[in-house]
């Protein structure tokens, strides 16, 4: 059973594009860790989940 599904998921901030169609799937009792380097988009795909304002996305959904 999935918990999470980001489906296309795009966000821009000041004109920079952060995540580019970001497609996700967390299926319950896994465990994922998000990697990457500095300036990849990890703590502003957090800021999405979260539901902050500054951080809505343009294009795709979140399911749960």
């Amino acid at each position: 059973m999935e918990i999470l599904r980001l489906e296309k998921v795009s966000l821009q901030l000041e004109g920079r594009q952060i995540l580019n169609d970001l497609s996700l799937s967390v299926k319950e009792g896994t465990i994922h860790s998000i990697l990457g380097a500095n300036a990849a988009g990890k703590s502003s795909l957090a800021y999405c989940l979260m539901g902050s304002p500054e951080y809505f996305p343009q294009k795709g959904k979140f399911i749960s």
